[in-house]
């Protein structure tokens, strides 16, 4: 079979680029190859759930999402940074956020549920999204060559002539390591994340009875913003999901934290009670 483009992989890269290609080129015929079946997990499908004002407008504006994405996920109130000494009280930090709402958007996202509705306006726009299929290989040339397989045990093979191939296949980055691109990143920092059922707010580690502190949050949206807790050599993000879910994630330099002290939940949980006690009685 032949296409204008092919994409490889279906995540969040994928999806919106097949979209806007979309809307530029009516007429092109795009096919989406993502070994991932539906329905994704929502609220835990992956990280990335918190955009910038870059990101932000793309999503919103040239693809058109912002309705859909207030309506199913949360616009945000920027990024917000409480730093200080750690295991300080949080209205003792110095706070750096937005008082009140921005006014160019961004989101906090619920990649699950992102992706997947992704997906279903792809197929309404006519794209070929083929799930369950993984890229074996692919030839570059004019045309390139990509050879697809169905990822259960089927057998099916297909091979796809494509005038254009992109190559949103993330960490696997398929064609950089067929052509040799892949460069070595000093190891400089790591990240541990895990979700859990219910808001937890910024608010609510702060006494009722701290006015000034409270008085701040004009319009009771503190909480929309990623929130970082800051120490020495680390942050701990704090994110809300739409689902009602929190997102909990630590990115910490190894110079200064090794990642073995954080790299499991029951690991991860002893290491916030260690650096943030106010955030860890709370979880």
């Amino acid at each position: 079979m032949r296409a204008d483009a092919v994409i490889c992989g279906g995540g969040l890269a994928g999806l919106t680029l097949a979209l806007q290609l979309r809307m530029r080129l009516p007429a092109a015929s795009i096919v989406v190859i993502e070994p991932v079946r539906r329905p994704l997990p929502e609220a835990c499908h992956k990280v990335g759930e918190s955009t910038v004002e870059i990101g932000g407008q793309y999503l919103g504006q040239v693809l058109g999402l912002h309705d859909y994405l207030i309506e199913r996920h949360f616009k945000k109130n920027g990024l917000r940074f409480f730093a200080g000494p750690p295991g300080s009280r949080i209205e003792q930090r110095t706070e750096m956020g937005p008082r009140e709402s921005p006014r160019v958007h961004a989101y906090q996202l619920d990649r699950g549920r992102l992706e997947n509705d992704l997906r279903a306006r792809c197929e309404a726009e006519g794209i070929d999204l083929r799930e369950g299929w993984g890229v074996r290989g692919v030839t570059i040339g004019a045309p390139h060559i990509v050879t697809a397989v169905k990822t259960r045990a089927s057998g099916e093979e297909v091979e796809i002539e494509a005038r254009w191939l992109i190559d949103a296949t993330g960490r696997r980055r398929l064609l950089a390591s067929k052509l040799g691109l892949h460069e070595e990143v000093p190891d400089q920092a790591s990240a541990a994340w895990f979700r859990v059922t219910e808001r937890v707010l910024v608010g609510e580690f702060v006494d009722e009875g701290a006015r000034e502190w409270h008085g701040r949050d004009i319009d009771g949206n503190r909480w929309l913003s990623t929130v970082h807790l800051c120490g020495t050599g680390y942050w701990i993000w704090i994110i809300p999901l739409h689902t009602g879910m929190t997102s909990i994630g630590v990115v910490a330099e190894n110079a200064c934290h090794l990642f073995s002290r954080f790299s499991t939940e029951e690991a991860l949980r002893g290491w916030i009670a260690e650096h943030e006690p106010v955030l860890a009685a709370r979880l």
